[in-house]
């Protein structure tokens, strides 16, 4: 039986992945692309930004070559459009749109960063590594305290990780666990 897919619904749903003042702006950005997906998105991703309750698609299957890209874009809504991709369900898209958003300034950008490192491609641990001095640590670290659940979360599904995929390589060398022992003490250092 084909499933039914209704992309209203999870563009709707979408604007809650980000804060409210960004709302025309994504508006803006959603009547200018055009979203196709053979599959409904999958959600369960819940934290906090300025302490108001988000949650971001675990991941979503829109058809990334069929998305219109206007040249017209504010660079806003590019870097909105590239946090949505980074859930993609494809790696190599999310890494693609990662490298758009590494080095942003935007608080409401970090989840879409932190997200990445509980997953287990192992080479987008490693672009964040090799790209970590672009990240605002700042943040980085204010993201960490305002959601200190969802950062225990995502150290145990880089644990997890590991533990499934990379076990061939020592803990001591494993992208995952530096990159949480770096974040560990950028946020020590702040308290």
């Amino acid at each position: 039986m084909k499933q039914s897919i209704n992309i209203e619904d999870e563009l709707k749903r979408l604007k809650a992945s980000f804060p409210k003042a960004l709302g025309n702006e994504i508006e803006n950005l959603l009547s200018l692309i055009k979203v196709d997906s053979k599959h409904n998105a999958h959600w369960g991703y819940e934290f906090n930004i300025e302490n108001n309750p988000i949650e971001m698609p675990s991941r979503i299957y829109w058809e990334e070559h069929r998305l219109m890209k206007p040249k017209t874009l504010s660079q806003t809504s590019k870097t909105i459009l590239a946090c949505i991709l980074t859930r993609h369900h494809n790696g190599y898209i999310r890494e693609k749109y990662l490298i758009q958003i590494i080095d942003s300034n935007e608080y409401w950008t970090v989840p879409f960063l932190v997200q990445l490192l509980g997953e287990y491609v192992i080479e987008i641990l490693d672009l964040v590594w090799y790209n970590f001095d672009t990240v605002n640590s700042n943040h980085l670290v204010e993201f960490i305290l305002e959601n200190q659940l969802y950062w225990y979360k995502t150290k145990q599904r880089i644990t997890s990780y590991w533990d499934c995929y990379h076990k061939n390589i020592e803990k001591r060398d494993y992208v995952g666990f530096k990159l949480i022992t770096k974040i560990e003490e950028l946020t020590k250092r702040a308290t």
